[in-house]
């Protein structure tokens, strides 16, 4: 070969080299490209499940870098403050918004955000008080952490808010239930506990025995009614309680639950009825229980009065009961809680009457559960009505 076609060769060589060397380059990245597109689309992918836990749960979350500047939040805070937080410059405009705003209360909560912010602290939770638009006030825990997002990553903070209203309703209920049930048990069972111990050490005449007997059996009677309503209610509240439907005379139901207070020593209980049937579809027993109690809340309501008025009557295809008292009357303020468990007005007159607030609970859920509806009017110091109203029950044609 000669030197010319020995060039032409180490030339075609070389180029043949170059070629392999840019195709292995341009496959190398393909690779790193296809590589690339992976990691993006599994960043992608990820990224869209961290909104979505950001966004899940019940709480109001919120993310801020080292200076406070929110870098996230989820759309349960716009919902429950009616604000848009990425507005404001920093969490602390955004805190310092909805305090004063005049809507929300929490003294310390400014500060805690601020002593988390510089460093001295790494953790708070503390309680928020807001009132809604509308009136309704709400109760919230807000915490906040400092959390690192990797290990060579600046420090960022969260923050959470979680409703509390309920469980601080429940939490008052538990309370309220404690307070009246242990005062409305100590009571019977003191007098129990005495006149036993009376008859038992003492052996009085006879006929103070039987006074204390009868008093013991009194008392003993009151703890079973008080226990019953617990249970009762419970029942009602969960959906168990079992009804034993059957055309009702609403007339002889009435005169069964009077009859009952005849020996009552301070009260006259009036019965108004015309002769004839007044027919329901109902449980007797049941109704005749709420029966007992409205006439029991309205002997209890009138110490200054000597009569209660049970009158029924139909009309527009509905049997209607009204108990009418000439006692203390119910003030405005509690008509929205008056037929909730352990509710009772609060005031020195009726603390003095004691009682579980549990009647008037059991009376609505009986009348719920028959279809039927309960309402009342009252004046202060005039007495109360309280009237139930059932639909009249038609007897089938032969």
């Amino acid at each position: 070969i000669g030197e010319r076609e020995l060039a032409r060769l180490v030339e075609f060589g070389r180029w043949v080299v170059t070629e392999i060397e840019l195709r292995r380059d341009l496959r190398e990245k393909e690779l790193l490209a296809e590589r690339l597109q992976q990691v993006i689309a599994k960043s992608e992918s990820q990224a869209v499940l961290i909104r979505q836990a950001f966004e899940s749960g019940l709480e109001g979350r919120l993310l801020c870098d080292g200076s406070g500047r929110i870098v996230l939040h989820n759309e349960k805070l716009v919902e429950w403050f009616r604000v848009q937080p990425a507005h404001y410059p920093d969490v602390r405009a955004f805190a310092g918004h909805l305090l004063q705003s005049g809507e929300a209360r929490s003294p310390q909560l400014l500060e805690r955000l601020e002593q988390l912010l510089n460093g001295h602290l790494e953790l708070f939770a503390e309680r928020l008080d807001y009132r809604l638009k509308d009136g309704e006030r709400r109760v919230y825990e807000v915490t906040g952490y400092v959390i690192g997002l990797t290990e060579t990553s600046p420090q960022h903070y969260y923050i959470g808010i979680r409703d509390r209203t309920d469980e601080e309703k429940i939490d008052r209920m538990k309370s309220e239930f404690m307070s009246v049930v242990s005062h409305e048990l100590r009571t019977p069972l003191t007098s129990i506990m005495g006149f036993a111990e009376i008859i038992k050490e003492r052996n009085p005449e006879a006929d103070k025995r039987h006074s204390y007997l009868q008093t013991i059996h009194r008392e003993a009677k009151r703890l079973t009614l008080l226990l019953n309503d617990l249970l009762d209610l419970q029942r009602m509240e969960a959906g168990q309680q079992s009804y034993l439907f059957s055309p009702t005379d609403m007339r002889s139901l009435a005169a069964e639950a009077v009859e009952g207070w005849k020996e009552h020593a301070t009260h006259r209980i009036l019965l108004q009825a015309g002769p004839n049937p007044l027919l329901v579809y109902a449980d007797p027993e049941r109704m005749k229980q709420a029966l007992v109690h409205l006439i029991s809340n309205a002997v209890k309501y009138s110490p200054e009065s000597d009569r209660v008025e049970v009158k029924l009557m139909e009309e527009d295809g509905r049997i209607h009961v009204t108990v009418r008292d000439y006692g203390l009357g119910i003030p405005e303020r509690a008509r929205e809680k008056l037929f909730t468990k352990f509710y009772r007005v609060d005031n020195s007159d009726r603390r003095k009457m004691g009682g579980t607030g549990l009647g008037l609970a059991v009376v609505k859920q009986i009348v719920t559960a028959h279809g039927g509806s309960i309402h009342y009017v009252s004046e202060v110091g005039q007495g109360s009505s309280f009237t139930l109203a059932m639909e009249k029950y038609a007897i089938p044609s032969p």
